[in-house]
């Protein structure tokens, strides 16, 4: 590792020696062969290079950056030289131009001038000199400088006319001073008022900005209100509380062709007006014992939900069991599959519901049991 550095120094040294003389090289023999050398010695320090790359990975990491730091000197060094041979042959082959160009020019014969019949006769030996494209850039330059002239011109009499404009406005301001003060008004009330109109303007901003929030929000609370409006008449079935589904039986039997007879209709009407009626919640302040009493003789109903996420056939074979359980049991109610996993039990009795709440949730896949919005838990969803 160490050898290919000190070898790698020692060819740096050799290359700028090279550059030294390839600068200094009068004949382009001597020219060529420091070319040859020097393009030589760059490609064994590029060689160098990448072996030093490999071999620098292979060291300890103790090491390690000290021999890169190292490397990287070598390769600024190596660009350095790189560049400066580029610098160098092109300085010499443009010095090679110019004394081509002006050999060239020494050796050209002139002769008098003729009527030339074509632009391109340049083999005549006439002498010749365009002039036409000077000329073109001349006037172009001219035509240049007159727009820039009129463009100053404008800009000084707009700023002309800007001061005029500024004279005659502080003479408006002193006579309108004047007349306050003629008026009996101070200079500290003329400035109190242009402070006041200022301060106009922020509140008349301020009011609009108020006010186009004050729009935006009515605009979504009205939006609000009607969508809640359009959703509340679209009550779902299962959200049906025991009044929704007795007026609902009511305008049933009103629009029903065939009348009852007397005496049912007595009960019928009897029965609707015990519904009517308003009684608190009994189950969840005074116990189910009370409920049960407030209740009697009322239809109350009972909507059962199961777990497991049972399909609606599972859950119709389901409630079935319990369906029959309760008749045999002779609970009068009604069954109604309303979902998936949702069941309405209907008893003719609503002393009759906490009974038959209190055998639905010890059933195995019953998970809740709900009456006027007040929910049981089964046994086993506890």
């Amino acid at each position: 590792m160490d050898q290919i550095l000190s070898q790698t120094n020692i060819l740096i040294r050799e290359v700028e020696h090279d550059l030294v003389s390839y600068e200094n090289a009068k004949t382009k023999t001597s020219e060529n062969e420091c070319e040859q050398v020097i393009n030589e010695k760059l490609g064994r320090l590029l060689q160098m290079c990448d072996r030093l790359d490999i071999l620098i990975n292979k060291e300890s990491v103790s090491k390690r950056p000290q021999l890169r730091q190292r490397m990287n000197e070598i390769k600024y060094d190596m660009k350095h030289y790189q560049a400066a041979f580029s610098n160098i042959s092109r300085k010499k082959q443009q010095h090679e131009q110019e004394e081509r160009a002006r050999d060239l020019l020494l050796t050209r014969k002139f002769g008098p001038n003729t009527t030339v019949t074509s632009r391109t006769a340049t083999d005549s030996g006439d002498t010749q000199i365009q002039l036409d494209h000077a000329l073109d850039y001349s006037d172009r330059l001219d035509s240049t400088h007159m727009h820039v002239d009129n463009i100053l011109s404008q800009a000084q009499s707009v700023l002309g006319n800007l001061r005029t404009q500024d004279l005659t406005l502080k003479g408006v301001r002193t006579k309108l001073i004047s007349m306050g003060n003629t008026l009996g008004l101070s200079s500290t009330l003329i400035r109190s008022i242009e402070r006041r109109a200022k301060s106009d303007w922020f509140i008349l901003f301020g009011g609009m900005i108020l006010t186009f929030k004050m729009y935006y929000f009515s605009v979504i609370l009205f939006g609000l209100l009607f969508i809640s409006i359009t959703q509340s008449k679209k009550k779902d079935l299962r959200d049906y509380s025991d009044d929704d589904i007795e007026k609902l039986y009511q305008q049933w039997e009103e629009n029903d062709s065939d009348k009852l007879s007397s005496d049912e209709q007595n009960d019928y009407y009897h029965r609707y007006r015990q519904q009517e009626r308003s009684y608190p919640d009994l189950s969840m302040n005074y116990g189910e014992e009370k409920a049960k009493i407030m209740k009697k003789g009322l239809i109350q109903n009972l909507f059962v939900t199961l777990s497991g996420k049972p399909t609606k056939r599972e859950t119709e074979d389901i409630s079935e069991i319990w369906y029959l359980g309760l008749k045999n049991a002779l609970y009068d109610i009604r069954k109604y599959v309303i979902d998936d996993d949702r069941v309405l039990f209907v008893a003719e009795d609503g002393s009759q519901s906490f009974d038959i709440k209190d055998f639905l949730i010890q059933q195995d896949r019953c998970n809740m049991v709900s009456i006027d919005n007040q929910v049981y838990y089964s046994n086993e969803a506890k």
